[in-house]
């Protein structure tokens, strides 16, 4: 999976594909989106968002920009290659 978004950035309260793409990715990465934010960036989504920046060694600003797309994306290509146990073996 790669994170494409079609705006310059993604700030609290916008809605549409962007940020159903970022929660999509979000939840890739074992993050838990707020079942009533779906398709909106509320504040649950945001903390999420400011969790993986600070995370990822980025401002935790809340606000998904080129720099926390391109650290989403090395994230989730790292994650598609890491060993992971399911149902007990190693897939």
């Amino acid at each position: 999976m790669t994170l494409r978004i079609s705006s310059t950035q993604l700030v609290l309260g916008m809605q549409g594909d962007d940020v159903v793409r970022l929660q999509d990715a979000l939840k890739t990465l074992c993050r838990d989106i707020p079942v009533s934010e779906l398709g909106i960036l509320g504040p649950g989504t945001t903390a999420v968002v400011k969790g993986l920046q600070a995370e990822l060694g980025l401002t935790a600003s809340g606000a998904v920009d080129a720099a926390t797309v391109r650290a989403i994306n090395a994230r989730l290509a790292q994650s598609q290659t890491e060993k992971r146990f399911v149902r007990g073996a190693v897939v």
